[in-house]
């Protein structure tokens, strides 16, 4: 089963934590010769952000402001790495009581808005790759009790 038009056509809104101009709207770029369609309900929109302990205190504005916007997203998606452990660097990272703190804050000022996804750190495609995974396993949650009805 082919899951990947499925996940790249609810439009993967990317935010890039150190340049918030760069956004990404990802389609498949053959949608067109595959018969897929666009949806004609509103797209979900995901904005994934990736941080790493010693980062995470910097977030708090950018929360703030994203989940304050006209247009808002279902989902804000805060990508970490395992454990601390950043492929860039020779030892794992340990967030701050600071840090935990303010993603617990954050997590009971959005519920429901803002999520933490802990993952692999693949570097900079972390943003990307962290999204696809949350959105790979909404979906086969959906898929799975679609047909245990």
């Amino acid at each position: 089963m082919d899951l990947l038009p499925r996940i790249a056509i609810p439009a993967l809104v990317l935010f890039t934590l150190l340049s918030l101009s760069t956004i990404f709207i990802l389609l498949p770029a053959n949608h067109t010769q595959h018969n897929l369609t666009l949806p004609t309900t509103k797209p979900r929109i995901v904005v994934s952000l990736a941080s790493f302990p010693g980062r995470i205190i910097r977030i708090n504005n950018t929360i703030h402001s994203l989940a304050s916007q006209s247009l808002k997203p279902d989902l804000i998606l805060l990508s970490l790495p395992h454990n601390g452990t950043v492929v860039r660097f020779s030892k794992p990272l340990v967030a701050s009581s600071e840090e935990i703190q303010l993603l617990k804050y954050l997590n009971d000022r959005f519920p429901g808005l803002f999520q933490v996804h802990e993952t692999v750190d693949y570097g900079s495609a972390t943003k990307l790759l962290g999204a696809l995974e949350v959105d790979l396993a909404r979906e086969r949650r959906r898929y799975s009790d679609s047909n245990c009805r």
